[in-house]
């Protein structure tokens, strides 16, 4: 008796899956430093334009109220 094999839906997605991470390119040691303080760099940066902003509406509302 020859074996049936039994594919679901959740089979397919899965070696689908595994095949779409093993097509990716990863980034290499040195790529991924440089964007994760280029990330860092730009986080601070908007913290304080936020932080400046902050600080400049609240005097103009304290001039007028």
């Amino acid at each position: 008796m020859a074996k049936v094999k039994s594919t679901t839906k959740k089979d397919n997605y899965f070696k689908a899956s595994w095949k779409e991470l093993r097509a990716v390119r990863w980034p290499n040691r040195k790529t991924t430093w440089k964007l994760f303080f280029s990330i860092i760099g730009y986080t601070a940066i908007f913290i304080v334009l936020i932080m400046l902003l902050d600080a400049l509406f609240n005097l103009i509302f304290s001039k007028i109220l």
